[in-house]
């Protein structure tokens, strides 16, 4: 079994946003104490930051990057194709290797 933390779920509850910014002043602590084997990540907006937070993931840890909006189509972050898409995901994997994936 699989264990994740979605953190939108903590920022955000019934429209009403809890917190404001990127993951960076969170990111090492929360990578690093939460005992999980992954963590779903909401990278669709401005809000979310860059992915630098992403290299305190600690190695054995997964991020899954929600980088398209279901909710709002328009806020994409430049997402307008697949090869945008794959882009953007590939942004977010080298920023938590540090090497080209």
């Amino acid at each position: 079994m699989t264990r994740t933390e979605n953190i939108l779920d903590k920022i955000s509850k019934r429209g009403i946003v809890l917190g404001d910014g990127g993951y960076a002043p969170i990111a090492e602590a929360l990578f690093n104490n939460c005992d999980v084997d992954a963590f779903l990540l909401e990278y669709d907006s401005d809000r979310a930051g860059d992915f630098a937070p992403l290299r305190n993931l600690p190695a054995g840890k997964r991020a899954y990057l929600g980088i398209i909006s279901t909710k709002n189509p328009a806020s994409t972050m430049g997402v307008s194709s697949s090869s945008a898409c794959e882009s953007r995901a590939v942004s977010g994997a080298t920023a938590a290797s540090n090497t080209v994936v």
